[in-house]
């Protein structure tokens, strides 16, 4: 897994985020960065040399300290299985690493019945998964009725072409 942090999506197009996205996709990623983002970081091959028990103590100090953790891996994270795990109808559930962790399942097809007709759809399966500690469930609830409306419709991805 490679955490990538995508700054600023307030200001950005569906468009531009897929392009980013896209963009790391595409690039073979070292080992080395997925400890450090940086591949020509010197950081990266000291890493290893420090003492296991020094690292840790780092790695809660970042953990314990809010703004070096958004720093490092943000506020909001999405994965998906769907692109590695086809026809799988499923759910995933994320690490609770973040404010809000969003993960995307796959595809499955359902029958509906709308005005008393039945009606095939295909539902996707989304988990979302909040810090109560932050943030109170009725905001939550609103937010998720909100995406799920979006996504019902497809706002916001007419500008986006197939990969």
């Amino acid at each position: 897994p490679f955490n990538y942090v995508i700054r600023d999506v307030e200001n950005k197009s569906v468009k531009e985020i897929t392009e980013k996205i896209r963009a790391v996709q595409k690039r073979k990623i070292k080992e080395t960065e997925q400890l450090t983002r940086d591949s020509s970081s010197n950081f990266s091959s000291l890493y290893l040399l420090i003492p296991r028990f020094i690292r840790k103590m780092v790695i809660k100090s970042i953990l314990k300290n809010p703004f070096k953790l958004r720093k490092l891996i943000g506020t909001v994270g999405i994965t998906s299985l769907g692109m590695f795990v086809q026809n799988f109808a499923g759910w995933a559930i994320p690490f609770a690493d973040k404010t809000l962790n969003v993960a995307v399942g796959g595809m499955k097809n359902s029958v509906e019945l709308v005005e008393g007709e039945l009606k095939e759809k295909t539902l996707l399966c989304v988990t979302f998964l909040v810090d109560h500690n932050l943030i109170d469930g009725a905001p939550i609830a609103r937010f998720v009725a909100r995406v799920g409306n979006l996504m019902k419709d497809a706002s916001f991805l007419k500008d986006i072409n197939k990969p």
